[in-house]
């Protein structure tokens, strides 16, 4: 339907925005971001993938995903004004 439709392109733009966004993150916040979420790596695969410990991952992701959100607010807050 034309419903289903709609939705899925508008799924596919906030996807596509999504994933330009993480590609302005500094470099070691977008790779781990992506070994995470499109790999589907745990935090100790990510840790042996990139030789640095898990904590160092863990504040990496935590940072990145903190990162990201204020990009994606400050997309959003173009929209409401």
């Amino acid at each position: 339907s034309d419903t289903d439709e709609f939705e899925s392109v508008v799924n596919k733009l906030d996807g596509e925005k999504i994933f330009n966004l993480i590609k302005e993150l500094p470099q070691m916040y977008s790779n781990i971001i992506f070994l995470k979420y499109n790999e589907e790596l745990s935090i100790k695969e990510i840790s042996e993938n990139l030789d640095v410990s898990q904590n160092v991952v863990s504040v990496r992701l935590n940072r990145a995903i903190k990162k990201l959100k204020e990009m994606v607010d400050s997309e959003l807050g173009k929209f409401q004004k």
